[in-house]
């Protein structure tokens, strides 16, 4: 990140003004500095974490991101969605033949697939 860019973020603090409850003199200069320090706050914590972060990628640290519970509860939906449809195409006629006769000309899949079946039929 280059000082071009934090020097902007400082001093161009152009963010949409949020007015909540507290701040309903809107037309006061008190409220406009109240507004424009929490823009230039906001502006600079934002400019300092981006630079921050800038300088652990370019130092060659990977950064990782903690997920929520919403991230795997999407993944789990993916993937029983991923499911569902293979199973849907496996019922297809012409598909269901080509598995099939895959299994039975292919030593090697059968091996493969032979293994799988004993090791979740045997509980694991």
């Amino acid at each position: 990140m280059s000082l071009w860019y934090i020097m902007y973020k400082l001093f161009n603090p152009i963010l949409p003004v949020q007015y909540n409850q507290q701040n309903m003199d809107e037309g006061t200069i008190v409220n406009m500095s109240r507004v424009l320090e929490q823009q230039i706050r906001a502006a600079r914590q934002q400019a300092y974490h981006d630079a921050y972060i800038q300088d652990l990628k370019s130092r060659g640290y990977k950064i990782r991101y903690k997920h929520d519970l919403k991230y795997y509860l999407k993944a789990l939906k993916l993937l029983v969605i991923t499911i569902f449809v293979c199973f849907i195409i496996y019922q297809i006629p012409i598909v269901k033949n080509f598995f099939i006769n895959l299994y039975n000309e292919n030593v090697i899949f059968q091996a493969i697939v032979n293994i799988f079946r004993n090791t979740f039929t045997s509980g694991f």
